[in-house]
Parts: structure tokens; C-alpha cells; sequence
């Protein structure tokens, strides 16, 4: 569904903040935060927008001298007995060590490290949180329901390569298929109306079982669950430039969370594709917006199995909490369980 996006500031009447991303720059010296907000405006649209901020200061609290007569660490402290230092996260470690009579802050001693010191508060929270709780406190009672962006990777298996071949993304009212030019080979002509002809064979007789409230008895009710949804296709030339141009499509529509069946095993093959495309994948998941010096991508695997003091027990996949850290609209984090549609034979 279209949503016009212009606005004037007298149609908001709050704002709704989503997810904050932090990156710093290669110096460690600068850092940014990008900031996605939902505006709500007095006619009933929610308008989906990124917000980047560099070098954003907030405040911590050093105790001032007359009052440093502890060694521990106490659980609150009085406000009128502590110094205000306003200061970008980045630069936290050296403007708390100046703050504490430093006057020639260690540039190699860590934030943690500083943060040990008995006469230091507010430093243990970031930015991200910080900002989230401003807006929190500015509008209170503002949540909607998350935008989810739903993707999948095919992998070709005849090989053994474990390539991504064919690759997806459902969001809003749209589905989006990405092909390799050799899987549109694999099909033939008229590959894309074949390809939705059978997308919507598949899915326009989907079997649900609901239980009657009336009888108390399971019934099972056929449904088409692709009726009201846009079908795009794309014919790439690789499984690099497949992935490049699915997040080309993604990042501008702006979704909440991007999820998939199985996040670990698909995330992995698209790293790999990538890196054998010679592609950057900060050019590909952070938001195009973002300054090249704040693209960071890391993805964080959890463990497949975890130990107790007599032995080691394996990790189901819906227990594993893989994260993809990366600039951009959406959170991309955890083992999310969704309906999946296989690689569709089509004859």
C-alpha cells in the first residue's frame, strides 16, 4: 500500500522511534548513529524515515572532588554533587579521564577500564539507549506494529556449491524474486510469468486448520494467501549481484526487521557470495545514506551447543540468537521461524 511521505512539522504529532544503529569512524574518533522513526501525523499516516546524527553528545556524571570520599561505587549519587560532561560516546573514555583530574587523558585505556573508578555515572549506557529513552519520554505511548521484511535464499544443491541462486523478500503487499541468469536458463522462456504463474499456484490453495468455536471440532479451510500481493521479478547476473540488488529494493522501503527461516545458513551463503562477487557487504547491508566511513558489517554467530558443569548440550535452532549488526533501518537478529516456500519446480 502506497503511503504519501511528505509532511509539513505541523502534521506530526509524534514520533515513534524504531531501532538506533552506532558506528564509529577507522580513528575510533567520530562516531554516528543512524536513527529509524515512524512519524505519526494528524491525518492517520505512519511515515517510515532514517535520521543519521554525527558526533552526538549526551551527558555523564563525574563526582565532584569535595564529594569523592568513598573507594566502592554507591547505587545512586545526588545530582548537585556531580559534574555534567557532555560528550560523544567515541570520545567517552577521554572526557571522563579529564573529568576525573586527568590532565593528559591515556588515549589507549578503554571506556571499561575508566568506568572502574568509584566517582563515574551514566557512562554504562549508550547512546542508542539514551536516544530511544528520549523519545520515549518526549512521546510516550507511541507504538504501532512492526514492518517485516521476510527473506529467503535458494541455494543451488547439484553441485554441492551451496550458491545462492534465487532469492526473495515478501513486505507490505509485495513479493520480490531475484534470479541468476544461469537459474533463468534452468527455466526457460518466459522465465518471470512462468515463475509467478507458479508462486501463485503454490500459494492461492494453502490448507489452514482452525478449530470451530462454536463445535469445539478442527476444520480445515483452503485460502489464498497471495491474492492481494505485487509480484516483482529480477534476472541478475550472479548470485553476488542478486543479494546487491534484493537489498537495492529492501533498503528504501525501509522495514523494521528482516527476517528469515533460517538467518544463520542464509546470511553465511549470501557472506560468501560476496566475497567471491568481490562485493563489499557494507555496501550492501547498511542503508545507501549511510557515509562510507560508518558501513560496518559484523555477524555474530551463537553457539550451536552450551555447557553445564557435567556436560554439553546442544542448542536447537530456535534457542540460537545469531545478529547481524549492521547501518540500517532494520533489526536483523536472532533465529526467526516463518512460512517458507520452496524452489518451485517449474515445468
Amino acid at each position: 500500500m502506497e503511503t504519501n511521505m511528505y509532511f509539513s512539522p505541523d502534521d506530526v504529532i509524534a514520533k515513534e522511534c524504531k531501532h538506533v544503529a552506532y558506528a564509529t569512524d577507522e580513528s575510533g574518533e567520530n562516531d554516528l548513529v543512524l536513527i529509524k522513526e515512524v512519524i505519526h501525523t494528524k491525518d492517520g499516516r505512519l511515515i517510515p524515515r532514517i535520521q543519521l546524527r554525527e558526533n552526538v553528545k549526551r551527558p555523564v556524571y563525574v563526582t565532584q572532588e569535595p564529594y569523592r570520599n568513598h573507594k566502592e561505587k554507591k547505587e545512586f549519587e545526588l545530582k548537585s554533587r556531580c559534574q555534567e560532561l557532555m560528550t560523544t560516546d567515541a570520545l567517552m573514555a577521554k572526557t571522563l579521564q579529564m573529568g576525573l583530574g586527568a590532565r593528559f587523558p591515556d588515549p589507549k585505556k578503554r571506556l571499561r577500564q575508566v568506568c572502574t573508578s568509584p566517582f563515574v555515572y551514566l557512562a554504562d549506557l549508550p547512546v542508542t539507549s539514551w536516544i530511544k529513552q528520549k523519545y520515549m519520554q518526549k512521546y510516550k505511548d507511541c507504538t504501532t506494529p512492526n514492518r517485516i521484511c521476510v527473506y529467503d535464499v535458494e541455494t543451488r544443491e547439484e553441485d554441492k556449491s551451496r550458491d545462492p541462486w534465487i532469492m526473495s523478500f515478501v513486505l507490505d503487499d509485495e513479493i520480490h524474486m531475484f534470479c541468476t541468469k544461469d537459474y533463468v536458463a534452468r527455466i526457460g522462456k518466459n522465465w518471470d510469468n512462468r515463475l509467478i504463474a507458479k508462486a501463485q499456484e503454490l500459494l492461492s490453495k494453502i490448507e489452514f486448520r482452525e478449530k470451530n468455536k462454536k463445535t469445539g471440532e478442527t476444520e480445515v479451510k483452503i485460502k489464498n494467501v497471495i491474492a492481494d500481493y505485487k509480484i516483482f521479478t529480477y534476472e541478475c547476473l550472479d548470485s553476488a549481484q542478486c543479494i546487491v540488488r534484493m537489498f537495492e529494493e529492501i533498503h528504501p522501503r525501509l522495514p523494521d526487521l528482516l527476517v528469515a527461516w533460517n538467518h544463520e545458513f542464509d546470511i553465511t551463503r549470501m557472506m560468501e557470495a560476496l566475497e567471491r562477487g568481490c562485493v563489499e557487504p557494507e555496501d550492501v547491508f547498511c542503508h545507501p545514506d549511510v557515509p562510507k566511513q560508518y558501513r560496518k558489517v559484523w555477524f555474530k554467530k551463537d553457539m550451536a551447543s552450551k555447557k553445564t558443569e557435567s556436560k554439553s548440550l546442544t542448542k536447537a535452532p530456535s534457542q540460537q540468537w545469531h545478529v547481524l549488526y549492521c547501518m540500517a533501518s532494520f533489526c536483523c537478529s536472532a533465529h526467526c521461524v516463518c512460512m517458507k516456500v520452496s524452489d518451485p519446480a517449474i515445468n
